[in-house]
């Protein structure tokens, strides 16, 4: 897999959730919250169409564990205590960036 089909992927991972996320945020929807009010409505619609294309891929855990981490993701899915997976967590994410979408397209 070629991380620069991803660009903005990697900008939401390696800025948002990375080995310090949890610093700043103290939830991953806070932190997908704040990515949403920080970048324009352009990244934000291919952000959401990239993780389409992720997630298309259908990668099993570890390989998935490994892209992740090659766009800048360095946490356990939130929730991986209690059973989330990565590929669950991803559906999540982009989920969440369409709903907050929508809130600020109807604003």
């Amino acid at each position: 897999m070629n991380n620069s089909e991803y660009p903005n992927l990697k900008h939401f991972f390696s800025c948002y959730f990375n080995q310090d996320w949890d610093f700043e945020y103290a939830t991953w929807e806070e932190a997908v919250e704040r990515y949403v009010s920080d970048v324009i409505l352009l990244h934000l619609n291919q952000t959401i169409i990239e993780f389409g294309m992720f997630i298309k891929c259908n990668l099993a855990e570890k390989k998935l564990n490994r892209e992740l981490g090659r766009l800048g993701c360095d946490i356990e899915p939130p929730g991986s205590a209690d059973g989330l997976l990565y590929k669950e967590w991803i559906v999540l994410l982009r989920n969440e960036l369409v709903r907050l979408r929508d809130l600020k397209d109807s604003e």
